[in-house]
């Protein structure tokens, strides 16, 4: 939506301002005419005249896609954090593009590159997925302790009757 902000007092880093905001809810005609630049899109790419990289530089409104052409990466099934993309990729075989479908990011269409079969992780094949793994973990521990260390800073007060 479109946000209309006025900055009250600002010291160094810190600002502090108030805003409106007002939402944009695109209407049904909307959406329809999205889908079907979706499906124009869709069809370049399985007859040939695009390449899937190319047609991500060209329409796609997410801010990686100059570094990554559109590549999500690799991701194990029942981990995706966005059902419609879990539900896309799973249905989908390798080389095959979904059809458009809509999440609260906006409208996507999906390729699946590969498939791997399951495997137990080795250091030689795997190392930036145990990497990633690894801090994941550092950092939920992290947040842990910050959590328990507030929980002991902070006087809770419950109040059964109000």
């Amino acid at each position: 939506g479109f946000h209309v902000m006025q900055l009250i007092d600002r010291q160094g880093d810190r600002i502090n301002c108030q805003h409106i905001l007002i939402r944009l809810q695109p209407k049904d005609e909307d959406k329809e005419r999205t889908k079907e630049t979706l499906n124009g899109i869709r069809g370049k790419i399985l007859s040939g005249e695009a390449e899937f990289e190319a047609m991500a530089l060209e329409h796609s409104a997410d801010p990686n896609v100059q570094e990554d052409k559109g590549l999500l990466g690799e991701f194990v099934v029942g981990q995706f954090q966005i059902p419609a993309f879990e539900a896309a990729a799973t249905s989908l075989q390798p080389g095959e593009i979904s059809e458009p479908f809509e999440t609260d990011f906006g409208f996507h269409i999906l390729q699946v590159n590969e498939r791997n079969e399951e495997r137990k992780l080795s250091l030689e094949k795997d190392w930036q997925q145990i990497e990633r793994y690894a801090v994941e973990y550092k950092g939920s521990q992290a947040f842990e302790k910050w959590l328990s260390d507030l929980r002991e800073e902070i006087p809770i007060d419950i109040k059964l009757q109000i």
